[in-house]
């Protein structure tokens, strides 16, 4: 029942993405936008400048969680996953479909609670 009840409110889509250092793209298999090689990542959005100041230690792995993307003329909200590799980045682009708003709102507000308990851990941690 709870799988049933998850299709049919949040789907997942994955893009998955090869870019040199620069954040030019060398490959995509455009499953949520189309990318042509040679596509500079930032480009189609200014979020995307902020790759090349990623740690580049390879198998190391950065998340973005709920990132607001407007992207060939659609907002997506999605998690970003990028991970150095020799040529560049791989990077995972996942895009949530959403049917209700409020799934939108519990995820970021789940994301909000979890940085406001690591800040609470921190703080606590250098008080001792």
């Amino acid at each position: 029942m709870l799988d049933s009840l998850k299709k049919k409110f949040v789907q997942k889509q994955a893009q998955y993405l090869v870019t040199d250092s620069e954040a030019t793209v060398i490959e995509s298999d455009n499953e949520i936008i189309t990318l042509t090689a040679g596509t500079y990542l930032g480009d189609i959005h200014p979020f995307f400048h902020s790759l090349t100041a990623i740690d580049r230690e390879e198998g190391s792995e950065t998340a973005f969680s709920c990132v607001h993307l407007e992207l060939d003329g659609r907002d997506l909200i999605a998690d970003i996953l990028v991970n150095p590799i020799p040529q560049g980045f791989f990077i995972v682009l996942m895009d949530f479909l959403f049917d209700n708003s409020l799934f939108i709102m519990l995820r970021i507000t789940k994301i909000i609670t979890n940085d406001i308990v690591n800040t609470k851990n921190i703080i606590y941690i250098h008080r001792r």
